[in-house]
């Protein structure tokens, strides 16, 4: 038989399945592998989804499924997107009106399908967004839109809103995701549009494709200039090899964005601390309708949004979609949006951290800690040295491979031990200014590398001011001057160089103690393994603290931790 639900028009073998591996043929007939299973299924603010526009601060209950028709290097859902069967052990089964009986429950205005591509669920999101419009709930989607038009004209009419994720405008782009061409991406873009399903796409940026960023605005603005745009400043999530070169500066995506405004009229960026491009604008007088701020992978947080969208200024109407709630909701660490997925990734590289690569140990230990809800309190155990060795031996026991967990911690405790030793009779205790990526971004002061600076010798300025991400808004440069910290650290996406970071204070005249000494460290995250690497950041941060005693050669230790501790290089299909 041939699917008829996706583009690639899989010719299915009876008892096989095709590309996604998510449908099979039965009896002659197309039919779900895994129906009405989900892998996720909890709330969240439909800015994670990400939606800009449509019911600003709107709860909603997110589900997922597993698999995906594309497969592209970076992507942030790799481990459920490409391999359903790895995951399959941690999907429960819900029929239509338990997830709308949910969403009721937990006070949601509508449901949504996110972290995977829909079209690969197709039967079980039709049936859920049937049974949830008939409650009166909104459905929508975050899609890659690669549908046929046939399941397009099937899914349409019970959806009200869609962000089309794009890859670039041209079919070799399109070609490097494995899809033929482009071309249905846009016709269903113009097509949802053309039905009055509210519309937004979310460009991918990479370094060195701005045309295709350019080329997807302009196809778009041939639809409607007033269509949502929104850059996604590109990350390399799935961890492979050498895919750090595509991530382009935070300045080089504004400026894509500053040339995509001359054709659309809301554009915006993604994945980038500090930047003022997630704002909404007003068109007539440039007053702010929405302060926004980075929050998470292809996430934004609303910091104020004006009543009913009218501009303060000028009592203009912004065009926001529905009603604009009160307050967002805001979800746990690990349990929103597409944080989800990077938790998967840490586990499956703890795992193969003891030499089990991403085997049965990882899908039947997967099912658990969703089933148990402990990505609620993950961000706890990943926030110190010590609860971070704890939990590598309780998932190692938790599978049986407790002499593979030992060794991994011996190995860790061993760097640490070092550290701890090197610093231990030094008393100067430096005052130490940790970044997220972009200076007045501080770090989350429940994030690892607070402790791993007081684990160096150092204090946390973060955790002495006791910065609240939730409730606090960002420093200005002056703030962080006042605090002169004798040291900095950035960490996360990777927003600035170095120099970059300190000409942004000396170009207002700013000075102070980490500048002039030029003890300013940039972490280079992304080449580090999220199971173990923090023991090399750890020595990094010790060699910018106490360089009279701390001395450690970082890129020899980083080969011989390779050596000792097995790791996850990205994900299988981009190895």
């Amino acid at each position: 038989m041939r699917c008829r639900i996706c583009e690639f028009g899989c010719e299915v073998p009876e008892g096989g399945s095709g590309r996604c591996g998510t449908y099979v043929c039965e009896d002659g007939r197309i039919v779900e592998r895994f129906p009405r299973r989900y892998l996720h299924v909890y709330p969240v603010s439909i800015e994670t989804v990400p939606m800009l526009h449509y019911t600003p601060n709107g709860k909603y209950l997110l589900v997922s499924t597993a698999g995906c028709n594309f497969a592209c290097a970076g992507c942030v859902s790799g481990v459920q997107a490409r391999d359903p069967d790895l995951v399959t052990g941690a999907m429960t089964a819900h029929p239509p009106d338990a997830i709308v009986d949910l969403a009721v429950a937990e006070e949601c205005i509508g449901v949504v399908f996110c972290l995977n591509e829909p079209t690969v669920s197709c039967f079980t999101f039709l049936e859920l967004a049937t049974a949830a419009r008939e409650r009166g709930l909104r459905v929508g989607c975050s899609t890659n839109g690669y549908m046929t038009v046939a399941a397009l004209e099937a899914l349409a009419p019970h959806l009200d809103f869609v962000n089309v994720g794009l890859k670039g405008c041209s079919d070799a782009r399109y070609r490097e995701c494995g899809a033929p061409a482009a071309f249905p991406v846009y016709r269903n873009i113009r097509i949802l549009f053309g039905l009055g399903v509210h519309v937004e796409v979310s460009a991918m940026h990479l370094n060195g494709r701005e045309e295709e960023v350019v080329g997807a605005a302009r196809a778009v603005s041939a639809v409607s200039p007033s269509i949502p745009f929104q850059v996604m400043r590109f990350r390399p999530f799935g961890g492979e090899p050498g895919a750090e070169f595509s991530e382009p500066t935070v300045t080089g995506s504004e400026a894509v964005c500053d040339r995509v405004r001359e054709m659309l009229d809301y554009v915006y960026l993604f994945n980038s601390p500090g930047t003022r491009y997630l704002d909404a604008l007003c068109p007539h007088c440039g007053g702010v309708i929405a302060r926004r701020e980075f929050y998470g992978p292809m996430g934004a947080r609303n910091r104020s949004v004006a009543a009913g969208g009218v501009c303060g200024t000028c009592g203009h109407l912004f065009p926001f979609v529905g009603p604009v709630g009160e307050e967002q909701f805001l979800s746990p660490r690990y349990t929103g949006g597409y944080r989800v997925p990077r938790a998967v990734i840490l586990i499956r590289d703890l795992i193969a951290s003891f030499g089990d690569g991403e085997g049965e140990s990882f899908e039947g230990l997967w099912g658990d800690l969703v089933a148990t809800g402990y990505l609620d309190t993950l961000h706890v155990s990943l926030g110190t040295v010590d609860g971070y060795l704890e939990m590598i031996a309780d998932l190692a026991g938790q599978i049986g491979r407790e002499e593979a967990g030992d060794a991994v911690v011996r190995s860790l405790e061993a760097r640490v031990g070092r550290v701890r030793a090197a610093v231990a009779g030094s008393v100067e205790r430096p005052r130490v200014y940790l970044a997220l990526g972009h200076p007045l971004v501080p770090l989350y002061v429940d994030k690892m590398e607070n402790d791993l600076v007081e684990t160096a010798g150092g204090v946390s300025l973060n955790r002495e001011m006791d910065w609240n991400e939730a409730t606090d808004t960002e420093l200005t440069a002056g703030e962080i001057a006042a605090f002169n910290p004798a040291a900095v650290v950035i960490a996360g996406p990777r927003s600035m160089t170095v120099p970059e970071f300190c000409a942004f204070f000396r170009d207002q005249g700013l000075d102070f103690d980490a500048l002039r000494t030029g003890r300013v460290l940039r972490l280079d995250s992304d080449r580090r393994s999220a199971a173990t690497d923090w023991a090399i950041a750890l020595m990094e941060i010790a060699n910018l603290l106490y360089p009279d005693v701390c001395a450690f050669d970082v890129e020899a230790e980083r080969a011989s931790l390779r050596k000792e501790i097995p790791v996850s290089r990205g994900d299988p299909a981009c190895r």
